[in-house]
C-alpha cells in the first residue's frame, strides 16, 4: 500500500504537465495577414495587424480601454499584462506571447503592443484564429502610500488550461 502512495505525486505531475491552453471561451477573429482588424473583448478593444516573415508571425497594434466599462474612479493601471493567442478551430492554443507593460495613467490612447508568435504544431485541420488575453490592475491613485484609501479593480481574460 505504501508503494502506491509514491506513485500518486508522479501521476499528478504527469497530468499537470500535459495541460493544454484553450481559448474557446474568448472572442476571436480568423487569422488574416496584412489586414487591419479589431477585436472587442470585455474591457479592451484590440486594433491590430498581423504579418508573417519566415517562420514567425507578428501581431502589432494597440489595445484601447473601454472606459465606459471601467470604474469611474479608475485612473491608473498598476499592472498591465497583454497576451496574444493563435489557435486552431478547436480552440487549442498553437502559439502565444505575453508582454508586461509599465504602470501608467489610463487614457483613450490605449496601450501599444508588438507580439511575436512561433507556432510549434499545426493543430486540427481548418482555419486559424487569433485572440487576446489581458490582466489589468486598475487603481484610483498611482503608487498610493495610504492603502486604506486605495481602490482596486481587476480585469482579466486569458486562456484556460485543460487536461
Amino acid at each position: 500500500m505504501k508503494k502506491n502512495i509514491f506513485f500518486i505525486p508522479v501521476i499528478i505531475f504527469t497530468l499537470l504537465s500535459c495541460t493544454t491552453p484553450y481559448v474557446l471561451h474568448l472572442k476571436k477573429n480568423p487569422w488574416k495577414v496584412n489586414k487591419p482588424q479589431t477585436l472587442k473583448m470585455n474591457y479592451l478593444d484590440f486594433h491590430y495587424t498581423t504579418y508573417q516573415m519566415d517562420e514567425k508571425l507578428y501581431v502589432i497594434g494597440r489595445a484601447y480601454p473601454l472606459l465606459k466599462k471601467l470604474p469611474k474612479w479608475g485612473s491608473w493601471v498598476d499592472e498591465i499584462w497583454l497576451g496574444v493567442y493563435l489557435s486552431d478551430s478547436n480552440g487549442r492554443v498553437l502559439a502565444q506571447d505575453i508582454r508586461i507593460l509599465s504602470p501608467q495613467k489610463i487614457t483613450p490612447n490605449g496601450f501599444p503592443f508588438s507580439f511575436v508568435l512561433k507556432p510549434k504544431r499545426f493543430g486540427s485541420p481548418g482555419p486559424l484564429y487569433i485572440t487576446f488575453g489581458y490582466r489589468l490592475k486598475i487603481t484610483n491613485f498611482p503608487f498610493q502610500k495610504n492603502k486604506s484609501r486605495l481602490k482596486v479593480f481587476f480585469a482579466i481574460q486569458k486562456a484556460q488550461d485543460i487536461l
